[in-house]
């Protein structure tokens, strides 16, 4: 009997050590990895799912929401006590208790000295069998820059998408080592007389006249290697028109790969006008000419007119003084 009574005393003092054990290993790994979210900048929360109180939160959920308080202070709060939601915040709630697939929850928020945040929430639900126990896990980061950037980028995106659909010069977008056309805006189309269908089946190359087509391949090499290029050079249209062009090409990235991006500008009315000026100005310049030669002859027969009109005179005085 004391045998037993030993053997039961040993055996719970085993498990109460290992027990131990366990409680220490988690609450030095729970440490471990709460030091490194918050070197890391991220927040660390658990919550009480039914009215979302604070059940323990780190020093990067302090930060992010700008709290002076300590990490044990929020401890027995609701967590929507430490800042007001600017989108809904019922999304949060929804994470907590699994109606949001993901878990994954982005919300502007402002916090409570008035800067407005992006912040993102990462929840994990831990189930119980009692309801009231159940808990939620959930890391939170500072998303302000990250999705500010974003709209930048969107903005832009959708600025430079408007400039390229409704830009009145042709705007090519091409493999910078190919020159198959990827895309063309519109305009492309009353340019060349080909559909946006057939430019995408193209090249650049095909474009240009066979005459100017050396001068096209040293451009691409020029804009291989400086990122920018300018051509002059001749289009042939679809129904065999030539239009003269001015290509200004860049190199852009998209989705990780070198692009390049040509706007052609038709010049062939500035040439046309351009040699209509220059052979206004040969006119002009044969007429000035004409106008100095004939101004010499008028000038040589003046001279001359002057030389008999002084030899008159004096054969006059010479008959004069013989009658004399």
């Amino acid at each position: 009997m004391i045998g037993y009574t030993v053997f039961f005393k040993v055996l719970l003092l085993v498990i109460l050590i290992f027990w131990g054990y366990k409680c220490y290993e988690r609450f030095f790994l729970e440490a471990s990895v709460h030091k490194l979210l918050d070197q890391v900048g991220l927040g660390y929360i658990r919550c009480r799912v039914s009215d979302s109180v604070i059940l323990h939160a780190n020093k990067g959920f302090i930060d992010i929401f700008e709290l002076d308080a300590d990490s044990r202070d929020v401890v027995g709060y609701s967590l929507k006590e430490f800042f007001v939601p600017i989108d809904p915040y019922d999304s949060l709630i929804s994470a907590m208790t699994d109606k949001c697939p993901s878990g994954r929850v982005n919300l502007r928020v402002r916090t409570l000295k008035g800067k407005e945040k992006t912040v993102t929430f990462k929840i994990c639900r831990l189930h119980h069998s009692r309801p009231v126990r159940q808990t939620a896990l959930g890391i939170v980061e500072d998303i302000t820059e990250r999705a500010a950037l974003s709209v930048s980028i969107r903005e832009s995106r959708d600025k430079y998408e408007k400039l390229f659909r409704n830009s009145g010069d042709m705007v090519l977008l091409f493999d910078i080592f190919e020159s198959d056309i990827q895309e063309a805006n519109p305009a492309a189309e009353t340019f060349t007389g080909f559909t946006l269908q057939e430019l995408s089946a193209m090249s650049v190359e095909e474009l240009i006249h066979p005459m100017e087509r050396q001068k096209f391949s040293e451009m691409e090499k020029d804009l291989i290697f400086s990122g920018k290029a300018v051509l002059e050079t001749v289009l042939v249209r679809k129904d065999g028109l030539y239009r003269e062009a001015l290509i200004t090409a860049t190199t852009i990235e998209v989705q990780n790969s070198k692009m390049a991006m040509a706007v052609i500008k038709d010049i062939s009315s500035y040439s046309r006008k351009q040699q209509e000026e220059a052979t206004r100005c040969r006119e002009l310049e044969d007429f000035c000419k004409a106008a100095v030669e004939r101004e010499e002859r008028i000038n040589e027969l003046r001279k001359a007119l002057e030389i008999a009109s002084n030899r008159v005179k004096e054969l006059e005085r010479e008959r004069n003084d013989r009658e004399n």
